[in-house]
């Protein structure tokens, strides 16, 4: 029973053919007709909290319906041309590396499009800062109005490169309890993995969030329970051994 109008609280399915209105216990309404019952909510129930609930569910559902980085900048930038929020758009979303730009055969793809196709580095240079400003401007937003928020951090060296990486994720609950993921940053860690170190950058990259109240969830590593325990002096909670 997924459907929004069984969340509210105010209809109870009996079997699989009736269903119970909560408030005026004798009506007794089809199981199968989920129209039907929202005819009921909004003619019976018009200014009740019943009716709010079910339109805060519907409008949460609507904002996470479609997570497309177009969604964050199709109308934020006049200096974007439609390729390069393409662009962007296909290689943050396929996890691909920039040089597929240059390839001959992803320029055949895209000849046909109004806009003209130009060299990798102007979008990985130019395009991608800007979209980036863009976007984390709109997700800065968004984490600010979580009702609830908790954070994961980690860090891991590169098999290929020997670089190291830190990272730093969120998740939150929204008034009408939407879940909100997001991946705040992933940046190269230089020098020693100590807690001091660690401590500074993740307070670097909260600040740069503007996030103040911090939960962490972490697994019993011991330099990530010193990093957030005695470090930071925040709260955690260890998801195991």
């Amino acid at each position: 029973m997924s459907h929004p109008i069984w969340q509210i609280g105010l209809f109870d399915k009996r079997d699989k053919d009736i269903v119970e209105c909560l408030e005026l216990m004798d009506l007794k309404l089809s199981a199968g007709s989920i129209k039907g019952i929202k005819t009921h909510l909004f003619g019976k129930h018009k200014d009740s909290k019943y009716t709010e609930q079910y339109i805060r569910i519907e409008e949460g559902k609507s904002k996470q319906a479609n997570t497309k980085i177009t969604n964050y900048y199709t109308h934020s930038s006049g200096k974007l041309s439609v390729m390069d929020k393409n662009v962007i758009n296909y290689i943050a979303c396929c996890n691909i590396p920039f040089r597929i730009i240059n390839h001959p055969t992803f320029k055949k793809l895209v000849r046909n499009m109004s806009d003209k196709l130009l060299g990798e580095s102007h979008y990985r240079k130019n395009v991608l800062p800007e979209i980036y400003k863009i976007v984390k401007s709109k997700i800065k937003l968004e984490v600010k109005e979580l009702e609830h928020i908790c954070f994961t951090t980690d860090l891991w060296t590169a098999d290929t490169t020997k670089d190291a990486f830190i990272s730093l994720t969120a998740t939150g609950v929204t008034a009408t309890f939407t879940r909100k993921n997001y991946t705040l940053a992933i940046q190269k860690f230089s020098g020693t993995h100590t807690a001091e170190k660690i401590a500074e950058i993740l307070t670097e990259l909260l600040d740069q969030w503007g996030l103040k109240s911090h939960c962490f969830l972490t697994d019993s590593g011991a330099n990530i329970v010193k990093v957030i325990h005695a470090n930071l002096n925040y709260s955690y909670n260890s998801l195991g051994t």
